[in-house]
């Protein structure tokens, strides 16, 4: 379980952290001090339980809905980006006053950027919890290019973390 929690934690960092750092202080001029608190913050509760409730959620709603790896990946990528903006919208307000927004006008743009970036990378960071399953060895994705399926597994573990590193790096 610590194994699963740990890679669908860091999948969903390696598309959330950067992408939500150029958004908040370029699109709606966060300082780099609030965004930068906001990365750790959001780092640290994804990694603290977070990562296992949405990604566990996500499982949870894609059985609901009956969705899987067979169903179209347009119908998948809908399906992300509507369950991320939503987990978005019900935390987003309690996350940026945690970490340091004080201005009802930071803490609204920083809730209306996150469930827009929520429906935006909703798909992408799906993509990647599946990805990042596959190349962990937790379990297997029809999503992935079979070029990276037939790879050894210390293989995929080094893209894994050639993947983490790009993003931590960016």
């Amino acid at each position: 379980a610590l194994k699963g929690h740990i890679v669908d934690s860091t999948a969903m960092l390696t598309v959330v952290n950067p992408a939500y750092s150029a958004l908040e202080t370029i699109v709606i001029g966060m300082s780099n001090e609030v965004s930068i608190n906001a990365k750790i913050l959001t780092s640290v509760i994804t990694y603290g339980g977070f990562g296992t409730i949405l990604s566990k959620g996500r499982d949870y709603s894609r059985a609901l809905f009956k969705i899987d790896d067979k169903t179209s990946g347009k119908k998948q990528q809908l399906h992300d980006a509507l369950y991320n903006s939503t987990f978005n919208l019900a935390i987003a307000p309690f996350f940026y006053f945690a970490s340091g927004a004080r201005t009802f006008k930071e803490i609204a743009l920083g809730t209306v950027l996150s469930v827009t970036a929520g429906a935006l990378l909703g798909g992408t960071i799906g993509y990647s919890i599946d990805a990042f399953r596959d190349l962990a060895g937790t379990s297997e994705s029809k999503r992935l290019p079979q070029s990276v399926k037939k790879q050894k597994p210390k293989t995929k573990l080094c893209i894994a973390a050639l993947i983490t590193a790009l993003s931590i790096g960016s």
